[in-house]
């Protein structure tokens, strides 16, 4: 796993000794600790070996529970690969990410709106 800046975006990429996938058909799953997990956008590079997450609200979903876990547990799924799984533990992550990201900041994740809807109007 490697945190680094690309092309002035943050970015978290897993790199492999063998094929995981590739991005038909293939799929990212992660979760920190013993907290719900998550399926990523991830992009699957054309290598096979290689797993980039770059989406701006996904890098800083990562990076906000990496911060504050002690282990990761990842999981690739994929129709050509079969399954791969990972474990990664990540105590001394604040530090880390700093480091990483310290001339491309992750921005925080935008808070979600909840749409409202007006109470039905009544006919008289």
């Amino acid at each position: 796993m490697q945190l680094l800046c690309f092309v002035n975006r943050p970015a978290v990429s897993f790199r492999f000794d063998f094929k995981v996938g590739l991005d038909n058909g293939s799929f990212l799953g992660y979760r920190f600790d013993e907290k719900p997990g998550h399926e990523t956008n991830a992009r699957f590079l054309a290598s096979a070996r290689a797993i980039v997450i770059e989406q701006d609200a996904e890098v800083a979903q990562f990076v906000s529970e990496l911060a504050a876990s002690n282990v990761l547990f990842i999981r690739v799924r994929s129709f050509t690969a079969g399954r791969t799984t990972a474990e990664f533990k990540v105590d001394g992550a604040p530090a880390a990410i700093a480091s990483a990201y310290a001339t491309c900041p992750v921005k925080p994740p935008e808070p979600q709106r909840v749409a409202t809807q007006s109470p039905p109007k009544r006919s008289r």
